[in-house]
């Protein structure tokens, strides 16, 4: 199942949170915010009702995945060590995406993703 969560202001997306999961478990997959509403912790707030009304309705487990976001500690309970292997092909494409993969590691992917999302959400 998926579920969007969104704090709407003045008929814009301030902040969201995209939720998948089953009757078990619900991965926190991915969220964002507007930094314009950065000092009120929009983001934060949309996240702690979120969980809130999972586990009203009786889920167990809150996945955030996988990354050492700070908010996440806000929130967590207990800690999973994840892993990702990576393996590419010798071609082009496969240096491309190594790159790629190796920025996404850096805050430059942050500052990245969050200019593309701010295009969609805007």
């Amino acid at each position: 199942l998926f579920s969007l969560h969104r704090i709407i202001i003045d008929n814009e997306t301030v902040s969201y949170s995209l939720i998948i999961g089953d009757k078990n478990c619900w991965y926190h997959f991915k969220n964002g915010y507007d930094n314009t509403y950065r000092q009120f912790s929009i983001g934060t707030l949309l996240t702690y009702e979120v969980i809130k009304r999972y586990f009203s309705m009786g889920i167990k487990e809150m996945n955030f995945m996988v990354g050492d976001e700070p908010y996440k500690n806000r929130f967590a309970t207990t800690f999973h060590n994840s892993f990702q292997a990576y393996i590419f092909q010798r071609s082009f494409r496969g240096m491309l995406w190594k790159q790629i993969v190796i920025l996404r590691q850096y805050k430059i992917y942050r500052w990245f993703r969050d200019k593309i999302m701010s295009i969609f959400l805007t």
